[in-house]
């Protein structure tokens, strides 16, 4: 009877772990900053998903292409995505933000 309860136990502890590792990806992001940004010739388009320091993740056909490793900012940052081609765009921060200037990331779309 012991060794069902460990088992039991151990069974709903990784469980219990792996969903909360697994699902709570969901809370990382701000749901109210999520923006996507499309081609010029509307063919592709990038999703811009900050967390709650608006770091931001961008997104290509669902799966994740770039991920901000700073520490996040203390104010809200509209991060801009211009078009290179098809294949290249660049993320920055605002112009309006002068000292978020060096905020500049050119990210290649993969194929």
């Amino acid at each position: 009877m012991k060794k069902t309860i460990t088992i039991v136990l151990a069974v709903l502890t990784i469980s219990t772990t792996m969903l909360l590792t697994t699902g709570c990806w969901i809370f990382k992001y701000d749901p109210d900053y999520e923006h996507t940004f499309e081609s010029p010739s509307g063919e592709k388009s990038v999703t811009v998903r900050c967390d709650w320091v608006c770091r931001p993740d961008v997104y290509y056909e669902d799966e994740c292409i770039f991920e901000y490793e700073g520490s996040g900012f203390m104010e809200d940052i509209q991060w801009e995505v211009e078009w290179v081609s098809e294949d290249e765009i660049i993320l920055s921060a605002p112009s309006t933000k002068a000292k978020y200037s060096d905020e500049v990331y050119t990210i290649k779309l993969p194929d």
